[in-house]
């Protein structure tokens, strides 16, 4: 899979243009699509309201992944309460070998091969390989 137009650091956060937009402490998690005929799935997140649209003129961030090949989600833990699942816990990556093992990663991918797995607070896993991702951000 090919990131576009970002880098993954510390397994919680993106880097775009010299910006460390940090998914797990400043953003929440809103929601993902899927299209079937275009084969693209969204997922985006939006600033938590703490955080200063001075030093941060990120209104909103999207990843948009293109040419799906595999996508599985695994359902929240009802155990925990739903503002967990707007909260991410982990990014990482999984060789296309550990499609069935969901709650497990990698954090040196080998980003040709592996897919990319997306662990919340909340229980729910989105694990996903296409052919390439980008990063798009909303600014003011």
């Amino acid at each position: 899979m090919k990131l576009s137009n970002f880098e993954i650091e510390d397994s919680i956060a993106l880097r775009y243009a010299n910006q460390y937009l940090d998914l797990h402490n400043d953003y929440d998690f809103t929601d993902f699509k899927y299209s079937v005929s275009s084969q693209i799935f969204e997922m985006s997140w939006t600033p938590i309201q703490s955080i200063s649209t001075v030093t941060n003129p990120v209104t909103g961030l999207k990843l948009r992944f293109e040419e799906v090949d595999f996508l599985k989600i695994q359902e929240r833990d009802n155990e925990m309460p739903y503002s967990e699942d707007t909260c991410i816990d982990i990014i990482g990556f999984l060789p296309q070998e550990m499609r069935e093992v969901m709650d497990s990663f990698g954090a040196k991918p080998d980003y040709e091969n592996d897919d990319m797995v997306f662990h919340f607070r909340g229980g729910q896993t989105i694990k996903i390989y296409a052919e390439s991702v980008e990063l798009i951000l909303s600014v003011k």
